[in-house]
């Protein structure tokens, strides 16, 4: 954005000292200037809609990736900075119901998101950033694992973190990728090709099998997709949630889907320009069940059954995998 007409404007004085926050944190004040850029030019209603629900989705990826960093440092003052967090993910997305609503964005939101913004890197995050520098040398300099799934994939042993392209890669897909349609399914042509088991979410190997690259077509794909989803809902809504392992769940390289992604995928569309955000939206989704195991085990299932499996950041994550699923196996 045109820094003449920035609401907002990122200056080494807003550095916590931790670059990977520090590259994220310059990614929100972007989009807040768009935000910003949005109400001065009286944006289609369509338009402002797709900026504010960008600022959502990255503003609870980052807070993430900040709360997981924090809770491995040990910070002391986490539950205070996780409610700031909290409120402020709140009211962004009282701003989108309205805007759902048909009311049109008023700058005086986008001046409150841009404050709290600026005061609250100033004042919470420079706290952590702080002491975060006083922490042992072991501990500081395992960050860089925290942050390394910054919109890119996750590195297993069969496939490379891929490199990082910071948040102008990402804006610059969200904002320019149109989602595809859906071609029709193609008919199968193996043997049991379409029920072939995706296993249990709770354990790797045997049921895991990973599928054949020959069979793999985005009509496959999204059944792999849905059948690890339904096994996961089926858990909860069974009562049978005991079974999930947080840390298998959250592993998007050990479902029949990922799988498939880390080995013949990745030789098959490893130059697809929608490769990297299938990897991205596969592992946010399976960061997002274990959060929702981890509610469960905090007996939060009342709001898990109501909200979390039908709305919030891990409904949104499947949409978003089914979404780039469909650009992955359409010819570019």
């Amino acid at each position: 954005m045109d820094s003449i007409n920035a609401l907002v404007h990122w200056s080494d004085e807003f550095s916590v000292g931790i670059p990977e926050v520090d590259e994220q944190h310059r990614g929100l004040f972007e989009l807040v200037n768009r935000v910003y850029e949005a109400a001065l030019h009286h944006a289609s209603s369509a338009e402002v809609r797709e900026i504010v629900d960008a600022l959502e989705h990255y503003t609870v990826l980052h807070f993430a990736d900040e709360e997981r960093y924090m809770l491995h440092a040990r910070y002391p003052d986490f539950p205070s900075h996780k409610t700031k967090h909290d409120d402020f993910v709140a009211r962004v997305r009282i701003e989108k119901q309205r805007l759902q609503a048909g009311f049109p964005l008023e700058l005086d939101i986008v001046n409150f998101l841009s404050d709290w913004l600026v005061s609250h890197i100033q004042r919470a995050d420079r706290d952590f950033g702080e002491y975060e520098r006083h922490l042992h040398e072991d501990v500081r300099g395992s960050r860089a694992g925290f942050f390394a799934r910054f919109f890119g994939g996750t590195a297993t042993q069969t496939q490379p973190a891929a490199p990082s392209k910071g948040f102008g890669g990402w804006l610059k897909r969200v904002f320019s990728a149109e989602p595809a349609p859906v071609p029709a399914p193609a008919p199968q042509t193996r043997a049991g090709a379409s029920t072939a088991a995706a296993g249990p979410v709770t354990r790797p190997g045997g049921a895991h099998a990973q599928p054949q690259d020959g069979a793999m077509d985005l009509t496959r794909a999204v059944e792999l997709l849905m059948r690890w989803k339904a096994q996961f809902r089926s858990a909860i809504e069974e009562g049978r949630d005991g079974e999930l392992d947080p840390a298998v769940v959250g592993r998007s390289d050990m479902s029949a889907l990922g799988i498939w992604l880390a080995n013949d995928g990745r030789q098959r569309f490893v130059t697809h320009p929608a490769y990297e955000d299938v990897l991205m939206w596969n592992a946010e989704l399976h960061r997002q069940a274990t959060e929702l195991v981890l509610m469960l085990r905090a007996g939060q299932r009342d709001k898990v059954l109501e909200h979390g499996l039908d709305g919030g950041p891990y409904a949104l994550a499947g949409i978003k995998l089914r979404r780039d699923l469909t650009r992955l196996f359409t010819p570019h």
